[in-house]
């Protein structure tokens, strides 16, 4: 779906006269899904409403985005106040067009629209301005780099969304993937170094976790390599194509407060990935300080961990 197109169309428009220009979604919609822009460029998303509906909804918002129906015009119309969060709408669109483009009921489809506006209306807001370390530019490089592979292999929409769940890392958790049934703790470093730095006693502990992988993507560093904004691009695209829920994946860049926009700040970090290598860090001899091994009075703990002689604890490999 190109959404630029079609609002340059729409920009084109406003210069024949005032009033709101208006543009069908798409024709393969059943639902009457239109965009739109006013003569002050604002842009819309609007649902056209049969004569004799009416959804039990007002107004919702937030200083940035705004939900309101019109009862006298029939429709309910998202309108984007901020357009420097264009991107954002943009992403909000088609994943609104895939939660409800294919419905042919006007009641289901009218509240999947305000249920994901409310679920999306929260990222509309100014980040807390945040700049990163090429360090820890490296480490989310790492867990973006994993998470893509991981969606890759899934094929259904329900499968990616359980991975996107799964990515815990954004969120707090002491691993940075959290399946039912295993625990991923990913770590990145350049080829040209052996050791990996492990943040506390909890990290390779398997805590709740059936399982534990430490997961080393080995880079290097490269000017014609893949950053973190196309990385963020590229699982977007597979997000989208599989149907699958955007706003999973959004919602933890924010936690990271890093959106479309300040992910562009790190172009100059560019990477190529030349393996990834999974670890079994609970067999009983693999190296590592883990909470029930230490005194009480020892408690947060950092320490480095030489990967270069754990070669029999490799479970596989993947070269690229």
């Amino acid at each position: 779906m190109n959404l630029n197109s079609k609002w340059a169309q729409l920009n084109s428009a406003l210069l024949e006269g005032d009033g709101l220009k208006t543009l069908r979604l798409s024709e393969h919609c059943i639902l009457e899904l239109f965009l739109a822009i006013d003569k002050d460029k604002c842009r819309y998303l609007i649902l056209h409403l049969p004569d004799d509906f009416q959804p039990s909804i007002n107004i919702l918002e937030n200083e940035n985005i705004v939900l309101t129906y019109s009862c006298a015009q029939q429709l309910i119309a998202i309108k984007l106040i901020d357009i420097e969060f264009r991107d954002l709408f943009d992403d909000l669109i088609e994943s609104l067009f895939n939660a409800i483009s294919k419905e042919s009921s006007i009641e289901i489809a009218s509240r999947r629209l305000v249920e994901n506006f409310v679920k999306w209306n929260q990222f509309f807001r100014k980040l807390e301005r945040k700049v990163y370390s090429e360090k820890t530019i490296l480490g989310i490089w790492g867990e973006l780099f994993t998470l893509k592979k991981l969606i890759e292999k899934k094929s259904k929409a329900i499968e990616v969304d359980k991975v996107l769940e799964a990515w815990t890392g954004p969120l707090d958790s002491v691993h940075d993937f959290t399946f039912s049934n295993k625990s991923i703790e990913v770590k990145t470093k350049l080829t040209t170094q052996n050791a990996i730095n492990i943040a506390s006693e909890f990290q390779l502990d398997l805590g709740a976790a059936e399982s534990l992988e430490l997961c080393i993507v080995n880079v290097e560093k490269d000017i014609n390599g893949v950053t973190i904004g196309n990385l963020y691009s590229k699982i977007k695209e597979s997000i989208l194509e599989k149907s699958a829920d955007l706003s999973l994946f959004i919602a933890r860049l924010i936690a990271l407060k890093l959106d479309e926009r300040s992910l562009k700040r790190y172009d100059n970090y560019s990477y190529k990935a030349l393996k990834v290598t999974y670890y079994n860090c609970l067999d009983e001899r693999f190296p590592k300080i883990v909470r029930g091994r230490l005194d009480e009075e020892v408690f947060s703990v950092k320490y480095k961990l030489d990967v270069s002689s754990l070669n029999e604890f490799i479970l596989y490999t993947e070269k690229y």
